[in-house]
């Protein structure tokens, strides 16, 4: 936690700052996802800022914070995080496939949704009962949404709306 010295209208206060906890929370979550075998690169800010073409940064998570409502002593933030990476497409012929394979169809992307979501539910436990939640942080709600999306690259994952509180013990002046 900083501690800042401020002037206050002829009379000096310390206040101790907890309004970094957007960089504290991000950075905590990002650390989360960058130790996770199944994630190979992690950012944070808008997806359109990612070069999705460079085929390196997948298996990829993305922390998005919508938005900040300030509420009784906290501070709750909006959070999407996104996990994904590239659909694989077979060149096999379907017809071929054995039974399984064919329920799979010609790509990974029942793959990629299968391990994708355990990246979500281990990093919505994290926050919940990990040492973020060590650290305050309570998970308010959450859900998770699928998606494949063609960009320059086919892409399949989830995306996870969370509502986190966090504590603000930054003192009125």
């Amino acid at each position: 936690m900083s501690v800042y010295t401020v002037k206050v209208i002829g009379h000096t206060r310390t206040i101790k700052d907890t309004m970094i906890a957007y960089y504290e929370f991000t950075k905590d979550l990002n650390d989360f996802l960058q130790a996770d075998e199944d994630i190979n690169s992690v950012k944070i800010g808008g997806i359109d800022e990612v070069d999705i073409k460079k085929q390196t940064i997948f298996p990829f998570a993305n922390i998005l914070v919508t938005n900040a409502e300030f509420v009784e002593g906290m501070v709750r933030f909006d959070v999407e995080l996104s996990v994904m990476d590239i659909v694989d497409i077979r060149k096999d012929n379907e017809d071929v496939l054995p039974g399984d394979e064919r329920f799979k169809g010609q790509d990974n992307t029942q793959d990629i949704l299968n391990t994708m979501l355990s990246v979500i539910e281990r990093a919505v436990k994290h926050i919940s009962k990990g040492t973020l939640a060590d650290a305050a942080y309570e998970l308010q709600s959450h859900s998770a949404e699928p998606f494949v999306v063609r960009f320059e690259n086919l892409l399949a994952g989830w995306t996870a709306s969370m509502v986190v509180d966090i504590p603000n013990n930054v003192q009125n002046c």
